[in-house]
């Protein structure tokens, strides 16, 4: 198949990069052709990525024909067989674009933006026009697939879509699962997030959260540290136990420095799919403490068993004080997250996904 997929990619970002990324490596790796419209122009995996602006509009008439026969040419000399497109604001451009007119479209619904906005947002016209918008993507597309079951359930109840045309294909994650137990010997007490500002109102509600953790903390224990993955405008924070670290080379290596993962989601921080970041702490076999809605998606999560519980920020600091004075309890959450490392494999979600590609040409 020659599939030309549609997304927020980004070669060097976390989030919202990782599900189409993935998805594209593995596709191509599976033997399919792959051109990758995204935020970056370049070749990595072999797949050329191409940046078409899809949020602007270029002002001068001229300029704007250029770029149009640009880009209509690049697609009409790749010739695909279908459009693979991930999140509403792609799919908004992709079923308005003259470029894939007659071309079959899989929407990837990562979450619902009306969902969420549900939960921080009263403005009447701002919802009523998510609402419009989702309504018309998901009406005008050939196929969605939803990252949760949850959201295959909203959307089929919001906008009444046709059951036959929706599945659910959850996150993963690309680290490497590990082979056999770690445990870290700081020097400090550690606890690492990963929380990219860029533009999703749940992650920075999260930090919001993150840095009241960090208070009330400080007042307990000053000796644990707070680091903070990924890139973004982030606040000033009002203790020093707080490190902001940006993107780094290696996710890997600096999870498994932590003493302990956090998902400080509070209830309104709603995504409506589980947060691949919470897959990547799993692959390490890290003991995360999360809040309810952390565990949003996490259906193979038990709150005391593999992970660690608490809602609001004085809570997350006593728990944090306690597993910092009390390393043979994160060994034991250790012991039960290595069971299940390996349950997040991006190869078994492009198969997946591949067989709904295949599907849909044959139909």
């Amino acid at each position: 198949m020659k599939i030309c997929i549609v997304s927020n990619y980004k070669f060097s970002g976390y989030g919202e990069s990782t599900r189409p990324g993935q998805i594209a490596k593995h596709l191509k790796i599976f033997g399919h052709q792959i051109l990758h419209i995204c935020d970056w122009d370049g070749v990595t995996d072999n797949i050329e990525h191409i940046h078409i602006a899809r949020n602007t509009w270029e002002k001068n008439p001229i300029k704007r024909v250029l770029l149009f026969l640009k880009n209509y040419f690049c697609i009409l000399w790749f010739k695909p067989d279908l459009i693979y497109v991930h999140q509403f604001n792609n799919g908004k451009w992709a079923i308005k674009t003259k470029l894939f007119q007659g071309k079959k479209i899989v929407f990837d619904a990562h979450t619902s933006v009306y969902f969420e906005h549900l939960h921080f947002t009263s403005n009447p016209t701002t919802l009523g026009n998510l609402k419009e918008q989702e309504n018309e993507i998901c009406h005008a597309v050939d196929f969605i697939i939803a990252a949760s079951s949850e959201t295959e359930d909203f959307l089929l109840k919001a906008y009444s879509a046709d059951s036959r045309k929706i599945e659910s294909i959850g996150n993963a994650t690309n680290i490497q699962p590990i082979e056999a137990a770690e445990h870290t010997n700081n020097t400090s007490f550690i606890c690492v997030t990963t929380l990219p500002q860029d533009g999703f109102p749940s992650n920075s509600m999260a930090l919001e959260m993150l840095l009241e953790i960090a208070e009330e903390t400080y007042l307990i224990n000053k000796q644990v540290q707070f680091h903070v993955i990924g890139g973004g405008e982030m606040p000033i924070a009002k203790t020093p136990n707080v490190i902001y670290t940006g993107y780094v080379k290696n996710l890997r290596e600096k999870i498994l420095k932590a003493d302990v993962c956090l998902m400080p989601f509070p209830k309104n921080a709603v995504c409506g799919g589980a947060r691949n970041k919470f897959c990547d702490y799993i692959a390490l076999g890290k003991a995360v403490i999360t809040t309810n809605e952390g565990l949003r998606g996490m259906e193979i999560l038990v709150g005391g068993k593999n992970c660690l519980v608490a809602n609001d920020a004085l809570q997350f600091a006593l728990t944090i004080n306690s597993l910092a004075n009390n390393k043979a309890q994160i060994h034991t959450l250790e012991r039960e997250v290595f069971l299940i490392r390996n349950c997040f494999d991006w190869k078994d979600r492009a198969k997946k996904v591949e067989s709904i590609l295949q599907r849909l040409i044959q139909a």
